[in-house]
């Protein structure tokens, strides 16, 4: 329920989905201080079906991968979803990449 409620949130145009703007705003919010190429990249490695827009399972992906990162400063959020998006599709093959 709090993902939805974030996800709803950061949707500020209401239309049931995370633009790339919508993203860099979300991003600020999330403490992650990223510049426009840096949050084109993470908006390409979240938008996992290519669609210009990030769904709620994307969303959640993404949060994952924030809370995953922590505080370190080693690991870029980039790479972090992409990690993340590893697991979740080995999760939904049966575990197996």
């Amino acid at each position: 329920k709090q993902m939805q409620k974030a996800y709803k949130f950061f949707d500020s145009d209401e239309n049931g989905r995370i633009d790339v703007n919508e993203l860099k705003e979300a991003m600020k919010l999330m403490g992650e201080d990223l510049n426009d190429a840096e949050v084109n990249a993470l908006f390409a490695a979240v938008d996992h079906d290519g669609n210009d827009a990030i769904s709620f399972e994307e969303f959640c992906v993404l949060v994952k991968a924030i809370k995953a990162k922590g505080d370190s400063k080693d690991v870029s959020v980039l790479s972090a979803v992409s990690s993340t998006w590893e697991k979740f599709s080995a999760s939904f093959a049966g575990g197996s990449a």
